[in-house]
């Protein structure tokens, strides 16, 4: 393909053309790595947060339920009721952030530890309906002995389980965090090398134009109007400078039609001295 021989026109067009199609990759790339970081935004937003703040959930009011149970043995007859009505919503509360995790497990290692959870908090349950039924016959000593040896054992168990599960959606949405960073930083790297990349193709693509108009012209177009305003006022004395092995440019072509018409002249001038002598 001889580039010299395409039309002014179409070089224009087609060095815009790459730098333009430059431009478009490089918005698709962009586009392509912002949605990358929409998704993992969006994951971390509705599953990871949710997960860590129901595991949070989970182990507050686990906490919380402990603190409850040794105050019944040191409450008032008559606060029993309301503590054992906190208790209880604090159970339900339990029972729903759990059934939300089991909506986002995401591979075995959380089916296995929501299964734990509920194995020992199903435990727990069971030995504190016991020990609580005991404490309201009035058997506080029974209750107390029942509480210590079984009751808060469990309570501890399960309190254990809850804090590794905590502990493991912490990481998971710390890693979310830390995935996105990531990807911003690429998608930052890949945006300013693209434009970099953009800008050195459209430097390289002005250069290319410039010299293959150069060497069509001869040289610079200014230079080249001035040599074809002298040839047109009939100076036909001065020098043209032409680029070294230059055979085919404006310039040569004016400086051929000069040497020719020079050569014309002096025929016409010798002639006429011919006639007249």
């Amino acid at each position: 393909m001889n580039f010299a021989a395409w039309k002014v026109g179409t070089r224009l067009a087609a060095g815009f053309g790459i730098v333009l199609a430059v431009m478009a990759a490089l918005a698709a790339v962009g586009i392509g790595s912002l949605s990358h970081v929409g998704s993992i935004n969006a994951s971390l937003v509705e599953r990871e947060w949710t997960r860590a703040d129901a595991a949070t959930v989970v182990s507050l009011l686990t906490r919380e339920n402990a603190r409850y149970t040794l105050q019944l043995f040191i409450a008032a007859p008559d606060e029993t009721p309301d503590i054992l009505a906190r208790i209880a919503a604090n159970k339900s509360r339990i029972g729903a952030a759990l059934d939300a995790l089991d909506q986002l497990v995401q591979d075995d290692t959380d089916g296995r530890m929501l299964a734990d959870i509920r194995r020992a908090r199903g435990a727990y349950m069971r030995s504190f309906t016991s020990a609580a039924a005991i404490l309201a016959q009035g058997r506080r000593d029974e209750a107390a002995t029942l509480m210590r040896s079984e009751t808060l054992p469990l309570l501890d168990a399960l309190q254990a389980q809850v804090r590794q599960f905590s502990d493991l959606q912490r990481q998971a949405a710390q890693q979310g965090g830390a995935q996105v960073r990531f990807a911003t930083d690429h998608a930052r790297t890949v945006l300013l090398c693209g434009a970099a990349g953009g800008a050195l193709m459209g430097v390289a693509a002005a250069l290319i134009i410039m010299r293959s108009l150069a060497r069509q012209l001869g040289g610079e177009p200014a230079y080249a109007s001035a040599i074809a305003g002298e040839v047109a006022a009939g100076n036909l004395a001065m020098d043209i400078a032409l680029r070294p092995g230059d055979r085919a440019s404006i310039l040569h072509a004016l400086s051929a039609m000069r040497a020719s018409l020079a050569r014309l002249v002096a025929g016409m001038r010798g002639g006429a001295a011919a006639i007249a002598g």
